[in-house]
């Protein structure tokens, strides 16, 4: 695939990644604290949060089969008309009654399906994008908007308990209707091409091979499976608990430290921007040690200010693994093979979350969830170091 790009095609599409990851994080708000306000259970939470995830891992690799045959922005824009779709069937579903957390749940894994292609179909753009954006610049600028996004998201969640549940989805339909315009509007300056399909599964396994002959891609895809494993107990399950066990119904508190996150990634990538791309393992190790500090102390604390502020210099190491986790993925993958690469990256980090949300939903129902937020701590800072040694300095086998 090929743009006849400019500087303002990147911006339109940060644009529509900043509008379709607002409308993620206001369905992931819903889904918890719908299931929550159910169950009052981390276990049941976690399970919610597994099923809403598991269509990355079902669909993420054959969504990125598609996008490298047959284009990222028809593929963009066919997966957020699905999600509308859904948002509306499951608004017309709870106003005739349905119950609400299972209506969220089937909706939020139906929406997934259709979101799971997104990701890959990003990844394969940025490279065409040259040479008006270089691949770290135009990956900060979507990041950013991501975070952008997700900093919005609190706002319209505050409103759960408060008001109708299927208003707060009908904002997140909303947002992913921005998307489906940009590429819309972008898919006009792509030059033809001829579409061929994916052939067979053997194609697929060679494809996948040639991926993990790459020792830096090798070491970055399983330490980040790995890390996702607690991420994913920390992040959906086991802080969820805390922030929403001593609240009055609403989503105030969880909304308001998820912001913070949000906000700290924001702010980091005003930092990444300036940074150089050599070294990015160091980076993205350096942002896994911070992220598992950032859940130590979290747990630590219940002033809810002081939580924020720990959220945000969590969210200011999401953001440096997301930037540079991608860069080494276009650095080290083929062009061919750019969308696989990142849906397996995706495929290994859902897995590991959706393991993650399960077992510290389990745990957070037994045992002490700070003293869980301390094992995840230490588990993620001995995950960065072994990436670092696994990868540094950087090997030559980049494409």
């Amino acid at each position: 695939m090929r743009l006849i790009n400019s500087r303002a095609d990147g911006l339109k599409l940060g644009i529509g990644r900043a509008s379709s990851a607002c409308g993620d994080q206001i369905l992931e708000i819903i889904l918890i604290w719908a299931v929550w306000q159910l169950t009052k259970s981390s276990s049941f939470t976690g399970l919610a949060v597994f099923i809403q995830r598991a269509p990355f891992w079902l669909f993420g690799f054959v969504g990125a089969t598609f996008t490298d045959r047959l284009g990222a922005l028809p593929i963009l824009r066919r997966a957020n008309i699905v999600a509308i779709l859904v948002a509306v069937l499951a608004t017309l579903a709870m106003v005739a009654g349905a119950p609400e957390a299972i209506t969220v749940l089937m909706a939020a894994f139906a929406i997934g399906c259709a979101r799971a292609f997104e990701p890959p179909a990003l990844t394969a753009i940025v490279p065409a994008m040259q040479p008006a954006w270089t691949t770290k610049s135009l990956n900060n600028v979507l990041d950013n908007a991501k975070r952008l996004g997700r900093l919005a998201a609190p706002f319209p969640a505050m409103l759960l308990g408060k008001a109708a549940t299927y208003l707060v989805l009908d904002i997140a339909a909303a947002t992913f209707a921005i998307m489906v315009g940009v590429s819309a509007a972008l898919s006009r300056k792509i030059r033809p091409q001829a579409i061929t399909l994916p052939v067979s599964i053997s194609e697929q396994f060679r494809a996948i091979r040639t991926i993990y002959a790459s020792k830096v891609l090798a070491a970055v895809l399983g330490c980040s499976a790995v890390y996702a494993l607690f991420h994913g107990a920390a992040y959906f399950a086991i802080l969820p608990r805390i922030l929403l066990e001593g609240s009055d119904g609403g989503a105030g508190a969880y909304a308001s430290v998820i912001g913070a996150f949000a906000f700290g990634g924001i702010a980091a990538n005003v930092l990444i921007a300036g940074l150089p791309a050599g070294r990015s393992d160091l980076m993205v190790g350096g942002g896994m040690f911070v992220a598992g500090l950032s859940f130590l102390l979290i747990g630590q604390s219940s002033v809810l200010t002081t939580q924020m502020a720990i959220g945000f210099a969590g969210g200011a190491s999401f953001a440096f693994q997301d930037v540079f986790v991608t860069t080494l993925i276009q650095k080290y993958a083929a062009a061919r093979l750019l969308a696989r690469a990142h849906a397996l990256w995706r495929l290994g980090a859902e897995m590991g979350l959706g393991a993650g949300v399960l077992i510290g939903g389990v745990a957070a129902d037994i045992f002490d969830a700070a003293s869980l937020l301390l094992i995840v701590g230490i588990g993620i800072g001995l995950v960065s170091v072994t990436l670092i040694l696994q990868t540094g300095p950087e090997t030559a086998d980049q494409h």
